[in-house]
């Protein structure tokens, strides 16, 4: 048996092997082994969110002008919202990197606001400046 017969054998065994400290029949505790890749920023929706829809809901509704707010219309603003403190924090990221820094400071965050078009609506309402 060659090593690319055997390579789905391996695959169907680790499939059906117990993790989480499930005993197998040998009475021995199998672990799940966790992989140290580095895993990308940018990650497509998945059809769940990670902030919280009821409390972004809450937030929809404070506005006076809606009545109602349907299920997926909040899924959907909410997916936005992720999407969107996911780029402005990759371009933080970008602007700290280009000081030669591994930690996101407000002031990068500010460097992004201040420097790129497409985040310009934030610079006065919400007062972004650049700090530094």
């Amino acid at each position: 048996m060659t090593s690319a017969d055997k390579q789905p054998l391996d695959d169907l065994a680790a499939a059906t092997t117990p993790i989480n400290g499930a005993k197998s029949s040998s009475g021995k505790k199998k672990t799940k082994s966790h992989n140290n890749t580095p895993t990308s920023i940018t990650q497509p929706p998945t059809g769940q969110a990670s902030l919280p829809l009821a409390r972004v809901k809450r937030i929809i509704k404070l506005d006076e002008d809606v009545r109602a707010c349907s299920n997926s219309a909040a899924f959907a603003v909410t997916v936005a919202t992720e999407m969107f403190i996911q780029y402005m924090c990759e371009q933080g990221l970008h602007m700290s990197r280009s000081d030669r820094r591994k930690t996101l400071h407000y002031k990068d965050l500010a460097n992004a606001v201040h420097k790129l078009d497409e985040l310009e609506f934030l610079s006065g309402k919400y007062n972004f400046c650049n700090v530094g």
